[in-house]
């Protein structure tokens, strides 16, 4: 169900102190049934029409070694994600999260020479 406005959430209460059923209200509107009963009851517990707040989820354990972690690639471009990890106290897999979400890629160098073939 899309976000219903506050001036529609009104409406809504309004309509259903002059005793409108919840089925009415809903047709009227192009609501759901629970969604209008959602929102009174969510009214009647809260007192306020307002949405609640959204959650987000927890902090990246990252999040305030951000800085750290660019400075630690950027001096050591082509150390692996356990070796950044070691550096750091991270593990590989929260290095690896880290540089996915900051969009930091890291330097390889080659093991091997090109090859000097030239395609065709």
């Amino acid at each position: 169900m899309p976000a219903v406005s506050v001036d529609l959430r009104k409406l809504l209460l309004r309509d259903r102190l002059e005793g409108h059923s919840i089925r009415q209200i809903a047709r009227q509107y192009d609501l759901s049934h629970n969604g209008v009963h959602r929102i009174l009851k969510l009214h009647e517990q809260r007192g306020t029409l307002e949405p609640k707040q959204q959650r987000h989820g927890p902090v990246s354990s990252w999040a305030s070694r951000e800085r750290e972690l660019r400075d630690a690639v950027e001096a050591t471009p082509d150390a692996t994600l356990v070796e950044l990890g070691a550096r750091l106290g991270m593990s590989k897999s929260v290095v690896d999260r880290a540089l996915r979400a900051l969009n930091i890629t890291r330097k390889k160098k080659r093991s091997t020479l090109r090859s000097r073939t030239v395609p065709m």
